[in-house]
């Protein structure tokens, strides 16, 4: 059925609720008033983690409307990466260093949730697998280059 990723994107909402509460709870010492969670980790010094969360929030609900208009997986496995960059972004915004392990149970489940979405739209098993494959290895190299810019970036100001 073609409309099955749009319970992917919905599990992702039911997921994202979780490192903001369990932050909350883990920082209550340091909390920042902001809209999410992730921003307790860290006080605004930049680009805020909020931003990149309601981008994160907006491309999954974009992904969800499109679904279940039944889009084909290729188009959300893009919206996919994408939100799932974000969401890196957002943890990496807020310092992720300083995450509980419940946020980052919560933000590994968040993001599996997004990147396997697409799949489920697909007609075969063997389909399924590779739009999945796919989905994963995008945000993995998106992410893993993200990263090594990041590593760049420090080992330059030393």
């Amino acid at each position: 059925m073609k409309r099955w990723p749009a319970v992917g994107y919905g599990t992702f909402f039911l997921l994202f609720a979780l490192p903001f509460a369990t932050l909350y709870a883990a920082c209550s010492h340091q909390r920042v008033d902001t809209v999410n969670g992730y921003q307790t980790l860290a006080p605004h010094d930049g680009a805020g983690s909020d931003g990149f969360a309601w981008i994160a929030l907006a491309l999954v609900v974009v992904a969800l409307g499109l679904s279940l208009f039944g889009v084909r997986p290729l188009w959300l496995s893009v919206l996919s990466v994408a939100a799932v960059t974000t969401l890196f972004l957002a943890v990496t915004a807020a310092g992720g260093a300083k995450a509980s392990s419940k946020a980052e149970i919560g933000y590994w489940l968040s993001s599996v949730a997004v990147a396997l979405a697409p799949a489920a739209g697909a007609r075969s098993w063997r389909q399924a697998a590779l739009v999945a494959l796919a989905t994963v290895g995008g945000a993995a190299v998106l992410v893993g280059a993200i990263i090594g810019l990041i590593a760049l970036t420090v080992q330059g100001s030393r």
